[in-house]
């Protein structure tokens, strides 16, 4: 089995009415957040800002300091099974939306409930649910 590995971020605003994420969604036409690999010698972080910049136009302003959240799953790629971990890193993010026509069909901002009522795999709403406690753990809920 192959072993993959992408990285990405969960773009956040806090706003008056609280945390909003923004999902986009991928070609394929799965609701998901915005992630992929690395490129030459980046970093792990390096790697899932320029992805974020790149799909959707956002910039990182802020990493959280809350630990990365991770997704595993398996699947198929040209004919061949995946096993695929994705770490997803915690961002208050900027910038006006462009997203990439090659990659991204669409995008959505949204509370934590409506995110997670959006997002196509039960896996990452596991992620959004793990985010979602970590965020309204001590300092970061206020």
């Amino acid at each position: 089995m192959k072993l993959d590995r992408s990285y990405g971020v969960i773009p956040l605003k806090k706003t008056n009415e609280g945390w909003l994420f923004l999902i986009i969604q991928h070609a394929a036409g799965h609701w998901d957040f915005p992630k992929g690999h690395l490129e030459n010698n980046e970093s792990e972080k390096e790697a899932a800002a320029r992805e974020l910049t790149e799909e959707t136009g956002f910039n990182v302003i802020q990493w959280l300091d809350l630990p990365p959240a991770t997704n595993r799953y398996h699947s198929v790629k040209d004919g061949e099974p995946v096993d695929k971990t994705v770490l997803y890193f915690l961002a208050l993010v900027d910038g006006q939306i462009e997203l990439s026509p090659r990659e991204v069909i669409d995008s959505f901002w949204g509370s934590y409930e409506t995110v997670r009522e959006r997002l196509t795999y039960d896996n990452s709403r596991q992620v959004i649910d793990q985010v979602w406690a970590d965020l309204n753990q001590g300092q970061h809920s206020k």
